[in-house]
């Protein structure tokens, strides 16, 4: 089993809600912000259409009744909902990210809206098919990567939310190869940190104080997330 993504519901949504969902998604996709605004993905290849940000309404523009029932269907508070578009010709290179990964009381899921046969979705090195109407978790602690090389836009809705009790019962259940993994990732991600750490500061003695900074609001994020579940 792929622990990084897997599917849970092979019909979550019917073929009218998926027609009506690729149209709306299709008629926005002009409108779209990058993802990225700078760096290597800084891009309209890689692009969003937001549906809910930070617990807030849903958009007049995207308030639809399948939009509706996507977001609902959530008993967790939601950070992040939105139409994520991949152009032909985009690429995103094999990464692990920090939002989105369990061990951080965060969790991706994926409804896939339009996709093509020539995008080639790996996470922990295996291909991942996700055909458009299913919903699939994707824990972003895992490597993963994306490209489109097809001829049309794969649109996804990617949503993620905090890891309640709820969002607990629909993901696999923590065993030893998970628990592995999590030692493993919480080892990676400090040593990412301490070299990135030494590296800039020691070219920018500012960016120290600022990652500090970053840290410091890291933790209190995560406390109140474990003060949360109690």
């Amino acid at each position: 089993m792929n622990y990084g993504a897997y599917v849970l519901d092979e019909k979550f949504l019917t073929d009218a809600e998926i027609a009506r969902l690729c149209e709306l998604a299709i008629g926005l996709s002009k409108q779209s912000t990058p993802t990225h605004e700078a760096g290597k993905y800084a891009s309209k290849l890689w692009s969003f259409i937001p549906l809910v940000e930070n617990g807030a309404e849903i958009p007049d523009n995207v308030r639809t009744p399948e939009v509706n029932k996507v977001i609902s269907f959530f008993k967790t508070p939601i950070n992040m909902a939105v139409f994520y578009y991949l152009q032909p010709g985009g690429v995103l290179h094999p990464h692990r990210d920090l939002t989105g990964a369990k061990l951080n009381q965060r969790i991706r899921f994926h409804i896939p809206i339009q996709t093509n046969p020539k995008v080639v979705f790996k996470v922990s090195g295996e291909q991942v098919v996700m055909r458009p109407g299913t919903f699939w978790a994707l824990d972003t602690s895992y490597v993963h990567s994306v490209r489109n090389d097809g001829n049309e836009v794969r649109v996804h809705i990617v949503i993620e939310c905090d890891v309640n009790d709820w969002c607990k019962s629909l993901l696999v259940k923590p065993n030893l190869i998970t628990k592995v993994h999590d030692i493993y990732y919480a080892l990676y991600l400090g040593t990412a940190i301490l070299k990135s750490l030494l590296v800039n500061s020691w070219k920018d003695p500012k960016y120290l104080k600022a990652q500090l900074g970053m840290g410091i609001r890291f933790i209190q994020w995560r406390s109140k997330m474990i003060f949360r579940r109690k």
